[in-house]
């Protein structure tokens, strides 16, 4: 493919992408908040904080999705549990991985949602809350909600 034609993939996969973030700020009644995601800004759900990342350098064909879980309470107990939960969700075919964000040491569930024709705000929301829904301190006992909000 040459340059123009690469050029011209990038900004329609770029467009779906700000297309399914306005359907899913449309669908939660925040059509006003669209901007804001589409430049990194979070999304509160429940206790959760969520953030978009779409990076056509790094993956023109995904979105990162990234929820903060919480502080964990003890961090040297917590690697470990991280450690065996990414095992697990490797070998349940559950999409995603676990960390502690560098700067808050909150640990994060991170995974990717396609961006293409066929994708939508209400499946990104979908996936979205069944990674929240699912996601509970029983999930990862070291891990509590502070409600402080993560910084970058």
């Amino acid at each position: 493919m040459n340059e123009r034609g690469e050029s011209a993939v990038i900004d329609t996969l770029h467009s779906q992408y700000r297309r399914i973030i306005g359907e899913a700020c449309a669908l939660i009644g925040q059509p006003g908040q669209t901007e804001s995601l589409l430049q990194g800004g979070q999304l509160q759900i429940g206790e959760r904080q969520a953030w978009f990342v779409y990076n056509e350098d790094l993956d023109v064909g995904h979105v990162y999705v990234y929820v903060d879980i919480g502080v964990p309470a003890k961090v040297p107990e917590a690697y470990r549990e991280l450690l065996r939960f990414n095992l697990q969700l490797l070998g349940s075919g559950v999409f995603g991985t676990t960390g502690l964000h560098p700067d808050t040491d909150h640990v994060i569930y991170a995974y990717r949602y396609p961006v293409a024709p066929s994708s939508s705000g209400k499946g990104l929301m979908e996936s979205l809350l069944q990674v929240v829904n699912g996601l509970s301190v029983d999930a990862l006992p070291k891990a509590v909600p502070d409600g402080k909000a993560r910084t970058r």
